[in-house]
């Protein structure tokens, strides 16, 4: 066997665990979350406030297992070349909104502070279906990572034909060279940096890279730091012209 064919069936091998990985465990999980729901909305009985607080966390930490699984396999199939390239036209303001009512909860619950811009976007398409999930992984690191009472601020505007989404979060400031190694699980761990979970950030870097975009980390002035995600569209949906809108107008 050559060194390449050993690469080749080591990957296959992987890309085979986490399809079964997958599909064992989505589904058992996904159970596990609406059984618990039922017992704090009440099925068994009436629950307590703190035990209501005790389930919501409880389905917190299940959701947060569910996005990993997905990321997981979504890289995969992106490594391996097969994941679905079904373009997506998307409201790009209606995005925005629907991304401020899935992280709103989560902010409130940890005293943070989140305000979300980005009204007058248009329609555009996308080469994938990932826009939406990659923003909302992003946002909820950001937030679990920033200190109670601090804030969150997302803007997003159209800029040289492509979506910019600017999050500037305060907190402590991370290390101008040192930044970049947030999206990388191992870098992260050695040199004990803490922004969010490794292995979610690497995706959201990639699956951007994915969409045609790039994002980076810096330093913000003195008050925490700044993620900069710019993301590539195909064509406009609509009447509107991108050139023409801007979030910031």
């Amino acid at each position: 066997m050559t060194r390449e064919t050993g690469v080749d069936s080591v990957r296959g091998s992987h890309h085979r665990v986490v399809n079964h990985f997958f599909h064992d465990f989505h589904g058992e999980i996904s159970t596990i979350i609406m059984c618990i729901g039922a017992v704090r909305d009440g099925i068994g009985g009436e629950i307590s406030p703190p035990q209501r607080e005790t389930l919501e966390r409880a389905i917190d930490n299940c959701e947060q297992m569910v996005r990993l699984i997905n990321n997981y396999r979504d890289r995969t199939q992106m490594e391996e070349g097969t994941y679905p390239r079904v373009p997506e036209e998307v409201d790009l303001s209606e995005a925005m909104r629907q991304l401020a009512v899935a992280t709103q909860p989560f902010a409130r619950e940890r005293n943070v502070k989140l305000e979300i811009r980005g009204d007058g976007l248009p329609k555009v398409r996308f080469r994938a279906a990932l826009l939406g999930r990659v923003l909302e992984n992003l946002l909820l690191q950001v937030i679990e990572n920033t200190p109670a009472r601090a804030g969150v601020e997302v803007q997003a505007r159209i800029a040289e034909r492509k979506l910019e989404v600017r999050v500037r979060f305060e907190g402590e400031e991370l290390d101008e060279e040192q930044a970049p190694s947030v999206f990388d699980p191992v870098r992260q761990a050695t040199l004990g940096l803490r922004l969010g979970r490794g292995y979610t950030l690497l995706f959201c870097k990639e699956a951007i890279s994915y969409l045609g975009g790039d994002i980076r980390i810096t330093p913000w002035k003195g008050r925490g730091n700044e993620l900069v995600a710019r993301v590539a569209f195909e064509e406009q949906g609509g009447n509107e012209t991108a050139e023409a809108t801007d979030a910031t107008r």
